[in-house]
């Protein structure tokens, strides 16, 4: 019995903590600059519309490039037909 404790004693002596500990800065309106705050009083923020604003950004860019492709297919028909109507 009595080895059992101590395993347990060094078991619980490894243990590591899995709050962070970073202070993360938020910005403070009043002082109109950053200040670091502990992070449990940190307010926590819905990730849903930060993904939807991620996403739309990636949805622009990948419609862009897709109009950039496009336009120049289109070129390249006019090409084509001309070469062709001659």
């Amino acid at each position: 019995f009595g080895s059992r404790s101590c395993q347990t004693c060094s078991q619980a002596s490894k243990v590591v903590s899995i709050l962070p500990k970073a202070m993360p800065h938020v910005f403070n309106y009043e002082l109109n600059e950053f200040q670091q705050v502990h992070y449990d009083k940190v307010p926590q923020r819905p990730t849903g519309n930060i993904k939807k604003r991620q996403r739309t950004a990636e949805a622009v860019k990948m419609f862009i490039k897709l109009e950039a492709e496009e336009t120049k297919k289109t070129e390249l028909r006019a090409k084509r037909r001309e070469a062709l109507g001659k």
